[in-house]
């Protein structure tokens, strides 16, 4: 449903290295982070193979490039003197080659890819990082493709935005195999170990260079249940909570009009509704984020990211985000390669297994450049369609666990997001029928939470004009999870 929606309750408003140990190289491809990038070869077990990097070229500014430096690791343990410098606030990306190709094609991997096959779910890479202060972070990481927005490749990556905590930095980088891991808890232990790399950086303060929210750090629920940054300065959202796909745009790898995506048989969705923002492309400014259209033409992104940049210039500071709304109303936003034009039922777990690098890293550009502007991205998991629901299944079914883990490893780098776990879910006893049960909101947010070591704030979104499930979740004593309030509010008459 398109809606308007408020999340908080009314508040008051208060050194030179040397060549044979880094390479230093600009992207074309549009990748708008600093990327720290370790080398393709292999420091632990397994059957990885060293991979050059292609140095590029090319003046900053153009499509696409956002002028940032990526810095290769030799992969080899660095004494202190020559770990590499990183400012505090600005987003990191560690990108690793196996030298294992998958060769993706279509909605099914190719016959001779690797054992186990999927690598989205059966290959698991974490960051395990130790701030300066001994605190641990365990960061999940995602398979890349090429690692330059093409499908097919042998690389896996990680972000992480490191916080202003100066000092050294030092953790592993690890890759394990095995049915269904990147399911499993985060302590668990089980797989094969591909590689296991040493990390090592040193965050200095930040430089003064961070853009709208990244400046501000990590926006978390306070102790005084208010919403603020880092330096525990209040934010409170006010922004658009439409288009609720705003993901559903034409510049995406893959856009279609959402006239299916249901179960077999079923027509629906919004006709017509794919979004150009046309208008908005006067609003995109020379290095501003792009990407091509799968023409090669330049400008795919230009126009959202003018609706973006405009939207903050009007005093803005949040949108609301549905990155899968298949069987639910657009039914053209979501991650995997396609909506199966409805000739697969939803139960059907293939196609929620695997999912589109390109258009995936197409969203991170935009939503980055959203954090940039200063804008906020609320991330509803789930719309309240019984159909939307069946495509990913219960709360805690492999193929929701794989979705809600791929997004906090996707965005969860980024500094103001919040997880709101379904839209309108109904209180129990509704007429409507219930989404999910209190205790399936409890799982699904302490799941989010295990792997979101920036603690950003979760909440649900509750039927209009009904706070009913706010008092079950109380009543039952598994509210405590909740972080700020995400409501739908409408007409005279105050919520019941």
């Amino acid at each position: 449903m398109i809606e308007s929606v408020s999340d908080a309750l009314i508040q008051e408003s208060s050194t030179d290295l040397s060549e044979d140990l880094w390479s230093v190289r600009r992207r074309r491809c549009g990748l708008a982070y600093a990327l720290l990038l370790l080398a393709a070869s292999c420091g632990g077990g397994g059957s990885g193979s060293t991979s050059e990097s292609d140095p590029g070229s090319g003046d900053p500014g153009g499509p696409g490039d956002t002028g940032r430096r990526e810095l290769l690791e030799t992969g080899a343990e660095l004494p202190l003197v020559d770990a590499p410098t990183v400012p505090a606030l600005e987003p990191l990306r560690f990108d690793r080659s196996t030298g294992v190709r998958h060769p993706v094609t279509g909605l099914l991997l190719s016959a001779n890819d690797p054992a186990p096959s999927n690598p989205w779910l059966d290959w698991r890479f974490d960051l395990t990082l130790v701030s300066p202060s001994g605190d641990t972070r365990l960061v999940p990481g995602f398979f890349a493709g090429d690692g330059e927005l093409g499908q097919s490749g042998d690389v896996w990556s990680v972000r992480f935005t490191p916080p202003n905590e100066p000092g050294l930095w030092s953790g592993e980088l690890r890759l394990r195999s095995g049915s269904n891991i990147n399911v499993a808890p985060p302590l668990a232990t089980g797989g094969s170990t591909v590689f296991v790399e040493p990390v090592r950086f040193v965050v200095t303060p930040p430089t003064g260079v961070a853009e709208g929210l990244f400046a501000r750090g990590v926006i978390r629920a306070a102790a005084d249940g208010r919403l603020r940054d880092a330096s525990g300065r209040l934010f409170i959202k006010a922004g658009a909570g439409s288009p609720e796909n705003l993901l559903g745009y034409v510049g995406f790898d893959g856009a279609v009009d959402g006239i299916d995506g249901g179960p077999p048989g079923e027509s629906g969705g919004a006709p017509n509704f794919l979004h150009a923002f046309a208008g908005h492309e006067e609003s995109w400014r020379q290095g501003d984020p792009d990407w091509t259209f799968s023409n090669g033409a330049l400008g795919a992104g230009r126009a959202l990211i003018g609706a973006l940049t405009a939207l903050s210039e009007l005093g803005a500071n949040a949108i609301y985000v549905m990155p899968m709304n298949l069987g639910g109303d657009g039914r053209d936003s979501f991650p995997f390669f396609g909506n199966s034009g409805g000739s697969l039922n939803p139960n059907d777990v293939t196609h929620v297994r695997r999912y589109s690098v390109t258009r995936t890293e197409q969203w991170a550009l935009a939503l980055e450049h959203a954090q940039r502007s200063g804008l906020f991205t609320q991330f509803v998991l789930a719309e309240r369609e019984a159909a939307n629901i069946a495509w990913l299944g219960a709360a805690n079914s492999v193929g929701r666990r794989l979705f809600q883990k791929h997004m906090v490893a996707w965005f969860g780098h980024l500094p103001g997001v919040e997880w709101t776990l379904c839209e309108e879910n109904a209180a129990p006893g509704a007429p409507t029928g219930v989404q999910f049960t209190v205790p399936e909101l409890a799982d699904m947010a302490a799941w989010i939470r295990s792997w979101d070591t920036s603690e950003h704030p979760r909440s649900v979104h509750t039927d209009p004009n009904d706070i009913g499930l706010f008092e079950a979740m109380l009543n039952a004593g598994q509210a405590d999870w909740l972080d700020c309030a995400s409501l739908q509010v409408s007409g005279d008459t105050a919520a019941t």
